[in-house]
């Protein structure tokens, strides 16, 4: 099989391939912590990935949880005569930040911001409809679904989100 990246990851993706391979040979499947285990003697070659020093990887698992902690607060917004929970506050990028959590009611009211939610919904719908046609030849019922995507793609427009109020 032939591996690459995704996005840019210090190592070979043939190596990492490799490596996860081997795991699930030997455990029949593959999870973070067998990754982890595997990749734990300083001499093998994905030692680099991982953040070793607990200090600094505990930082990082902060951040990690505040991430979580921003992603999963919801607000309930009245639509269509029943209350859906909406995330209140999502993650893009502006002109002061790479990239920074904005509620719905800052993004409502900054163009910038909604225009960068817009593309971002966008690059997602077209990341889901790839996975959908990768699979195509093993799960047929599939193409109906990202015809679908598509239909959504092209009706979507960059007119700034409103935001609802909350009951």
């Amino acid at each position: 099989m032939i591996y690459a990246w995704k996005r840019g990851v210090p190592a070979d993706a043939q190596v990492v391939g490799a490596t996860l391979e081997r795991i699930e040979q030997r455990a029949g499947l593959v999870t973070p912590e067998l990754l982890v285990t595997e990749c734990g003697p300083k001499e093998h070659e994905l030692h680099h990935l991982f953040t070793w020093n607990d200090r600094e990887a505990a930082k990082l698992r902060r951040l990690d949880e505040a991430r979580y902690i921003l992603r999963s607060l919801v607000v309930k917004t009245p639509h269509d005569g029943e209350v859906l929970p909406v995330r209140a506050y999502l993650a893009t990028s502006s002109e002061e930040s790479e990239q920074a959590y904005y509620s719905l009611a800052t993004i409502e009211s900054r163009p910038d911001l909604s225009e960068s939610v817009i593309e971002q919904v966008k690059r997602e719908l077209r990341a889901v409809q790839a996975k959908l046609e990768t699979l195509y030849d093993a799960l047929h019922y599939l193409r109906p679904v990202s015809e679908h995507i598509g239909l959504a793609l092209e009706g979507l427009t960059d007119r700034p989100i409103e935001a609802q109020p909350v009951a």
